[in-house]
């Protein structure tokens, strides 16, 4: 369990864990945790611990808040999210979208994969479905989750994780021989 998730939570209860540390934004916990935004920058929900980003798969179940059109509108899922919307960079990891130029997947819920290789970075959807992608990579330790900024929607996540990523970056597959029908 510890060795493959040493990160989860299903926000299980009413009451948000000590996980968790909240900036400028509202987050309830009803069995599952529902982040509001805010028109304060910055506004995040990120991990109250850091992890080294180059290690781990961070994931989440749950819907990416949709925008409004407005021009300090932003959402994001990554690492160091912390930052100034408008400094730079706005995260070390991960994907942010702001000020009307938003996602096309916002709004849709999916099992949410964000993970570094020495490639680039990767968000995935329901984990085959790139969603973006960067040739940025980078180093540290940080804190992860999500932003939200003058959103219409909120963020409806229904557990987040961190696992590690599998050997050499690549997902093991199991295959099996022919199967016969009798």
């Amino acid at each position: 369990g510890a060795s493959v998730f040493p990160f989860y939570d299903n926000f299980a209860g009413t009451s948000l864990s000590s996980k968790w540390t909240v900036g400028q934004v509202t987050a309830s916990v009803n069995n599952g945790l529902t982040i509001t935004g805010s028109n304060n920058n910055p506004a995040h929900l990120v991990t109250s611990s850091t992890y080294p980003e180059s290690s781990y798969v961070v994931e989440y179940y749950g819907n990416w808040a949709s925008q409004t059109s407005g021009a300090w509108s932003a959402t994001g899922f990554g690492y160091n999210l912390t930052a100034n919307v408008g400094s730079a960079p706005n995260y070390a990891l991960g994907f942010g979208y702001g000020s009307g130029s938003p996602p096309s997947f916002q709004g849709d819920t999916y099992v949410y994969s964000l993970y570094e290789t020495s490639s680039g970075s990767y968000l995935y959807g329901n984990y085959t479905n790139q969603l973006a992608s960067s040739t940025s990579t980078y180093t540290g330790s940080y804190s992860w989750g999500w932003r939200q900024q003058a959103s219409t929607t909120n963020w409806v996540i229904h557990w987040a994780r961190m696992r590690a990523l599998p050997p050499n970056g690549v997902m093991p597959s199991v295959r099996f021989g022919s199967i016969e029908q009798v």
